[in-house]
């Protein structure tokens, strides 16, 4: 675990040292998520982004989500976002966002290794006829999550995500350090602190964003 938090803080200074524009950030997610059966549930999901050092609301969506369990390890899920992003205008765009992933985790202990892929296609507009006249924008995105559980309410996690743009001749545009804290409150009530360090790669100027997430979920 040591080990893991030295790797984890190593890429946290690199990034910072080598990116060329910088950011800092804040999330604030709100989930409520209803169980259908032992293997299915839904969600629907709430989150506001602040950027330019916090002090302007950059983008927020609205989300309704779907996961069903296949096994004791593997789930496959299903996300639509309806996204309003600012412009340089100081204007929102609608944008619209739709995400298949596949999930594994294993549970040693109490450490959980988990491996997350995702597939999302964002698009602008609000019909979809309209949408698909301007252009998608591809990603699949592949994270890697070790988390350890400190007592039945508390527990940490480290994350490492890798984007890439499909359709792309340098595909690799973007890689995602995180570390994550979680406290359930009690059975039905969750609050989750999350600090990540978003790097883009191979882009004109590639950015780096530091982010400061504070989620609370509600499940029943």
């Amino acid at each position: 675990m040591r080990f893991l938090i030295n790797v984890t803080l190593a890429v946290l200074v690199a990034t910072e040292c080598y990116s060329q524009q910088q950011d800092a950030g804040l999330r604030l997610n709100l989930e409520i998520e209803k169980k259908v059966t032992k293997r299915l549930s839904v969600s629907l999901i709430n989150r506001l982004t602040f950027n330019n050092n916090i002090t302007e609301c950059g983008s927020a969506f609205t989300g309704i989500a779907a996961g069903y369990k296949l096994n004791k390890w593997l789930t496959i899920g299903g996300q639509y976002r309806f996204m309003q992003n600012r412009n340089l205008d100081n204007f929102y765009d609608d944008r619209q966002r739709f995400i298949g992933e596949l999930s594994a985790q294993k549970k040693i202990g109490k450490v959980e290794v988990g491996i997350r892929m995702r597939y999302q296609s964002t698009i602008n507009g609000i019909a979809i006829t309209e949408a698909y006249q301007h252009q998608t924008r591809d990603l699949l995105r592949a994270r890697v999550q070790v988390r350890y559980k400190l007592s039945k309410k508390y527990s940490v996690a480290l994350r490492e995500e890798i984007f890439y743009r499909l359709g792309q001749l340098n595909n690799l545009q973007g890689m995602r350090t995180s570390a994550a804290f979680s406290y359930n409150v009690t059975r039905h009530h969750q609050l989750d602190l999350l600090y990540f360090v978003h790097q883009e790669l191979n882009l004109k100027a590639n950015d780096t964003d530091f982010i400061f997430s504070v989620g609370y979920g509600f499940t029943f």
